[in-house]
């Protein structure tokens, strides 16, 4: 009898999985000014509240300044809500608008007959491994930086440094720029559309098998200024399947 082999921790370890995207630097928007004016607006609610209630703070000579604040009619009960709900509501709808046009990044790696980049085929194999980058969000995506490392063999994923350190370190590795892999520099002001994906890796095949990782990491920000990022391993950690499949299964 034969089983499969526990991937609960695998799924769960970054070494293996990129896992979502992180923010890394928000602006200050109407979202965060929206907010002050709800705060605000609730304080004044409580005051007229309060004010209503004792009818007294209207007519004594009180000389501490909690007393005078409460005293003085800003709104009185019916504008105070009525405000306080209209705010509510604008805010839920900015933050809903926000959340909409934020740029999701996604991408997919798999094996294809065709090479996007026109790159030859092996007599070998024939196939190609590409890698596509998604936006599946209703915002543009804005690339703020990108980096890239590349790993030969089963050492540590090593840092993170620019495209022509990755593309001499791939061609250290015996694999050739245009030939044999492309990967597609992603720069300043780069952008990809909102439901757009397109190809930002492609090795031909079996050259590729040799290499244990390749990675990109992106910064990128939205319309709205907030920052972001996302890590995308082309190669995937257990191999490129089914050419190196995972693990096969114990023998219990």
């Amino acid at each position: 009898m034969t089983r499969r082999p526990d991937t609960s921790d695998t799924l769960s370890d970054p070494a293996f999985y990129p896992g979502p995207q992180k923010e890394i630097r928000r602006v200050l928007s109407a979202a965060t000014f929206l907010k002050v004016l709800v705060g605000i607006v609730c304080l004044l609610f409580v005051q007229s509240v309060v004010r209503e209630n004792h009818p007294e703070l209207r007519q004594s000579p009180f000389t501490s300044l909690p007393a005078r604040l409460l005293s003085i009619q800003i709104l009185d009960n019916k504008s105070a809500a009525t405000l306080l709900v209209g705010l509510i509501s604008v805010a839920f709808i900015n933050r809903q608008v926000t959340l909409a046009y934020r740029p999701v990044f996604n991408y997919r790696s798999q094996q294809t007959s065709t090479s996007t980049f026109a790159l030859p085929k092996s007599q070998d194999n024939g196939n190609f491994w590409a890698v596509s980058l998604q936006n599946v969000s209703s915002g543009p995506a804005i690339a703020v930086k990108s980096s890239y490392r590349a790993v030969f063999g089963v050492d540590g994923p090593g840092e993170y440094g620019p495209y022509d350190d990755v593309i001499r370190k791939l061609t250290a590795g015996g694999l050739t720029n245009g030939q044999t892999f492309v990967i597609r520099p992603i720069s300043r002001g780069w952008c990809l559309a909102a439901k757009d994906e397109c190809i930002i890796f492609e090795a031909a095949l079996p050259s590729a098998l040799g290499l244990h990782s390749l990675d990109i990491k992106i910064e990128f920000q939205g319309l709205l200024g907030d920052e972001y990022t996302k890590e995308v391993f082309c190669i995937p950690r257990m191999g490129i399947y089914p050419n190196k499949p995972p693990a096969p299964a114990a023998e219990i």
